[in-house]
């Protein structure tokens, strides 16, 4: 028999590693900082494939944090982390204040965070124009378990391009898990950069329960943007809202879908009513759209809840990977087994001239 190489085994993993992660990089860095450290800083050099963690605590910021031309990267609370923004420093790339911009970027991914607008009296009502993240031009983003308060504008921003300038990608392919969004605007904006070509945003799909409170409307794509493309689902299907807790200030409309299709939980309450108890001309009224524009689910649908695979989802969901590493252990295991067996050979032909 041919004897099986290691060394070949070992670089047929990493073909594996490398074909599946894309240009990741190999040498992926985790940074983990606590409060008084510099925030922006630490953003500012995160590399592809860099984990930045942060410990328990509040965190002072001025500048938006820069997560601009920036793949594979994370951000992740551990425990009650909180990042409190001012808005003294220069706005984001689309010329508002935001605490986190994700500009031109791909693969990013943040979780387990609080982030507040707080009062400036240097700058005093700066956060009624301002949003807590902007994902602009930026493609394959995962935010889960945030709280976002206080940001006049929009809790999220999502920009379909900034303009005509090259990027990697337009704003597609977001999944949002278990949002507690609270503020005066709006919970989630999408829209369009001004000068920027007709562009849709597709793959958007929320999970778990995303709660909106305080709000003039939950939802919004922005048809003030003459140049606004479509927002769809995976696989061009309506969004998949999932479940939603929404309270609302005033009486406009709690969702604006620009024509766009949205489903939605039936076990979802919107000021203070269930929308499985309401008629269709019910629910009409309450969220203020044309009821053809949003589709009820059944409490159990057959669209996944709370993060599992869906259709173009996370492009590496939590099965793949699961599947990667199974895939590794066997190679890993043969390699092993491969080297013993080649050890072994070795002291049994030692032996033997030793003997002979």
């Amino acid at each position: 028999m041919k004897k099986i190489s290691a060394t070949l085994i070992l670089m047929g993993m990493s073909t594996v590693f490398a074909l599946t992660f894309g240009n990741n990089s190999t040498y992926a860095a985790s940074m983990t900082i606590d409060p008084g450290d510099n925030v922006w800083a630490a953003v500012d050099q995160l590399q592809s494939g860099d984990t930045l963690t942060f410990n328990p605590g509040t965190y002072s910021i001025n500048d938006s944090l820069p997560l601009v031309g920036k793949d594979y990267v994370t951000l992740v609370g551990v425990g009650n982390v909180i990042l409190e923004y001012n808005g003294d420093g220069a706005p984001g790339v689309s010329g508002i204040p935001q605490a986190i911009q994700i500009y031109d970027s791909q693969y990013v991914t943040i979780s387990n965070l609080t982030i507040d607008a707080i009062d400036n009296p240097m700058n005093p009502g700066w956060e009624t124009t301002a949003t807590g993240i902007e994902i602009n031009s930026s493609c394959y983003i995962d935010l889960s378990d945030l709280t976002v308060s206080g940001f006049g504008l929009a809790a999220i921003t999502i920009t379909a391009l900034q303009d005509s300038s090259p990027v990697t990608c337009a704003s597609g392919n977001l999944f949002f898990d278990n949002l507690d969004l609270e503020g005066d605007g709006y919970g989630v904006l999408f829209t369009n950069g001004a000068s920027a070509p007709t562009t849709d945003i597709g793959g958007v799909n929320f999970s778990g329960t995303t709660t909106i409170n305080g709000v003039t409307s939950a939802i919004v794509v922005d048809t003030s943007t003459p140049n606004m493309g479509a927002v769809t689902g995976f696989g061009g299907n309506p969004v998949y809202l999932g479940t939603l807790h929404i309270t609302t200030n005033g009486g406009g409309p709690v969702i604006v879908t620009g024509g766009n299709e949205f489903w939605i939980m039936m076990n979802s309450i919107v000021n203070g009513y269930l929308l499985d108890d309401l008629t269709a001309e019910e629910i009409r009224d309450l969220l203020g759209v044309d009821s053809a524009e949003i589709i009820g689910v059944p409490a159990a649908p057959g669209v996944p809840d709370t993060g599992a695979m869906t259709t173009g989802s996370r492009t590496i969901g939590a099965d793949i990977i699961a599947m990667i590493f199974s895939i590794a252990a066997i190679v890993i295991g043969f390699a092993v087994l491969a080297t013993r067996g080649i050890m072994n050979r070795k002291r049994i032909a030692r032996s033997l001239r030793n003997n002979y």
